[in-house]
């Protein structure tokens, strides 16, 4: 029996020898790896020819690659441009259509209550008229910094193009939505611009519709707007 155990004992040293030989084995494959380049080429399979075709291809991929960066920046600026007025710091039309479609079809379902609210800037055009594109463009900025300043964080303000503002107003209770409109409509009239020493009020007019999930975008506006439209032309535009 002594016999048995003394032949399945390990010799000494045996344990040493053969995690050297391991070692030797890790070493070898750490060569083999440290022999492959970052693209997974052998470096002693490439030849100076082919490296320099390479290299080439790579500063020629460089420039591509900073005009792709370039042209996307380009867009994405473009996108701002095409959202934000080109005058005032608000969405345009099209993008306030954009979030007014979009309160319709979501926010509306889940049981909120908003209105529409249009205001239109009369003395904006009688401005443009006497005291030119300046004046008439520091009167609708100034309104719009009013109605900022009397609007909360969820309530959106846009543009309507030429001098109407939207304003979707937000609330839990047809009674609060009321008396934003009122508030906004006082200080709009209680605020009015200074211009060269000058206090110029803003006269605005207002209209509202109180927004359904069933209707469209359009429909909306539209309705709005006969608020502001006479049942006559006047006499100056008949010939």
């Amino acid at each position: 029996m002594s016999s048995f155990q003394d032949q399945s004992s390990p010799q000494p040293g045996g344990h040493r020898q053969h995690q050297a030989e391991l070692d030797g084995d890790e070493g070898d494959d750490r060569q083999h790896t440290a022999a492959i380049d970052a693209d997974g080429l052998p470096l002693d399979a490439i030849s100076p020819e082919a490296q320099r075709i390479i290299d080439s291809l790579a500063a020629q991929i460089e420039p591509m690659r900073l005009e792709v960066a370039q042209a996307r920046a380009r867009e994405n600026r473009l996108y701002e441009l095409a959202r934000i007025h080109s005058v005032l710091p608000i969405p345009d039309r099209r993008e306030f259509e954009r979030e007014l479609r979009y309160i319709i079809d979501h926010i509306l379902d889940a049981g909120a209550l908003a209105k529409l609210l249009v205001i239109n800037i009369e003395s904006a055009e009688v401005l443009r008229r006497s005291l030119g594109w300046a004046c008439s463009n520091a009167m609708i900025l100034h309104a719009v910094r009013v109605i900022k300043g009397m609007s909360e964080n969820n309530d959106i303000l846009g543009s309507l193009c030429g001098h109407d503002l939207g304003v979707i107003l937000f609330s839990t209770d047809l009674k609060s939505l009321e008396t934003k409109i009122k508030g906004i409509e006082r200080h709009l009239n209680e605020t009015p611009l200074n211009w060269q020493g000058e206090n110029i009020a803003i006269r605005p007019r207002l209209g509202s519709i109180l927004l359904d999930a069933g209707c469209a975008e359009m429909q909306l506006t539209n309705a709005v707007d006969k608020v502001f439209c006479q049942t006559t032309l006047p006499n100056e535009c008949i010939k």
